[in-house]
C-alpha cells in the first residue's frame, strides 16, 4: 500500500526518504465497498531517498511491473495503472 497522510503538506514522516517536493495531484480515486465510500487524493512528490531501506522490515520495494501481479487493493492497483500509463517513473 501507498504512504497515507491527512494532507498534501508532506508526506508521511515515517518513510526513508527527505528533501521532499510536491509535484501536483493526481485524478481522485472513488472506491465503493459495502459499508463504506473511499475517495483518494494522490499527491505525487519528489524525494532524494535515505539509503536505510533495507534497515526497515515495514516497507518493500517491488518493480512496477511486478506491483500489478501482487494481491493489492483495487484502488492502490488503480493508482499503479494510471502511473504506469502517464509513463512516470516511481
Amino acid at each position: 500500500s501507498f504512504p497515507e497522510g491527512k494532507t498534501a503538506e508532506a508526506p508521511d514522516n515515517r518513510l526513508p526518504i527527505k528533501n521532499t517536493l510536491l509535484e501536483s495531484s493526481l485524478p481522485e480515486i472513488k472506491h465503493v465497498f459495502s459499508h463504506f465510500k473511499l475517495t483518494i487524493t494522490p499527491y505525487l512528490f519528489t524525494a532524494e531517498p535515505i539509503h536505510l531501506v533495507a534497515e526497515n522490515n515495514r516497507h518493500i520495494w517491488v518493480k512496477i511491473d511486478q506491483a500489478l501481479t501482487l494481491g493489492l487493493p483495487a484502488p492502490v492497483k488503480q493508482l499503479i495503472q494510471f502511473l504506469s500509463s502517464t509513463e512516470r517513473m516511481l
